[in-house]
């Protein structure tokens, strides 16, 4: 009789899928939310690791989104301006906006530590650019571009 070759125990030798990393924008990548998102596993980089101070928008946006990143920002106008809105198209960037700007850092990162389940699975399943909001409650709709009726 043959035996199985699989390990006893019920232990998969599969890898967990893997993770999306969160690139989290200038205006929210505070050290307090991303320690505390990095301390719950996620994968977050900040602007300032990568980039200058003040570098516009459309100047890293492409290279963020060519790493695979997923855009975390608290900027409520950045769907809005023209040349932002070309780089997010033309780089296929997925981006979710943070609703609670005033919020302090530790306050930000429980929202995002809520929400991120249902941004990975929404990032996985919507077909970018795309812009979504995260809500204080931790909800996440698409805001652009707006869904079809």
């Amino acid at each position: 009789m043959a035996r199985s070759t699989k390990p006893s125990g019920g232990r998969s030798t599969q890898r967990p899928p893997s993770q999306p990393t969160f690139f989290l924008d200038e205006n929210l990548g505070g050290k307090t939310v991303t320690g505390l998102l990095r301390d719950a596993g996620i994968s977050v980089e900040r602007f300032l690791e990568h980039f200058t101070p003040g570098l516009p928008d459309d100047a890293w946006i492409p290279d963020v989104t060519a790493r695979g990143w997923i855009i975390v920002t608290t900027d409520s106008k950045f769907r809005y301006h023209e040349n932002e809105r070309r780089a997010l198209q033309a780089a296929g960037a997925k981006v979710f906006k943070l609703s609670a700007a005033q919020l302090r850092g530790a306050e930000q990162a429980a929202i995002l530590l809520k929400a991120i389940p249902k941004m990975i699975r929404m990032a996985e399943r919507t077909a970018p650019p795309f812009m979504a909001s995260v809500t204080k409650a931790g909800d996440v709709a698409i805001r652009w571009p707006e869904p079809e009726r």
